[in-house]
């Protein structure tokens, strides 16, 4: 598989306003991707990443993203056009190997429950970014992500202001 490079990134993202601070945040993405280069994942169409914005991690994943989202990029590839927070999402149970979301689940209230539980049910690891506490949206503790799991996280790395990057396993 291939993943997402500096700089792509940068092509990608940078001189968007919506990513002005988009150096702090391939920290997040670098990390992810020495993630999911851990797990057992053969093929991109094998990954879904939600809420990509230019920023895909695999190139050739499947992308789900707003029908009408405002955060557009030449470099996103959307294959499904999705709210995540209208259920069931248009995966049969189990389809992907890995899920993406990073910086999302805040974005996701009042639903962010049902969100998970969906990620859950389609795929058999999770990687979520997301911040505690957030101005933009609804921040998730930690405590409660454990909850809705019922386990803690397989793998947890805080980046402070930025959030929490967590990788839930073994789920589907």
């Amino acid at each position: 598989m291939k993943y997402l490079d500096f700089e792509t990134f940068e092509a990608n993202v940078s001189g968007n306003e919506k990513w002005r601070s988009y150096r702090e945040r391939w920290i997040y993405h670098a990390r992810a991707i020495e993630i999911i280069k851990t797990l057992e994942v053969k093929r991109a169409k094998s990954v879904l990443e939600i809420g990509a914005f230019g920023a895909g991690l695999i190139f050739g994943s499947d992308r789900m993203d707003l029908p009408d989202g405002e955060w557009d990029f030449s470099g996103d590839r959307k294959t499904v056009l999705h709210d995540a927070r209208i259920f069931p999402w248009p995966f049969a149970d189990g389809r992907y190997d890995l899920l993406v979301a990073l910086r999302l689940w805040h974005h996701l209230a009042p639903v962010q429950e049902q969100c998970f539980r969906e990620a859950k049910r389609i795929a058999r690891n999770i990687i979520i970014e997301c911040p505690e506490k957030e101005v933009v949206g609804v921040g998730i503790a930690r405590e409660q992500f454990i909850a809705w799991n019922g386990a803690p996280p397989i793998a947890e790395i805080d980046f402070g202001a930025w959030g929490k990057l967590y990788l839930f396993g073994g789920v589907a």
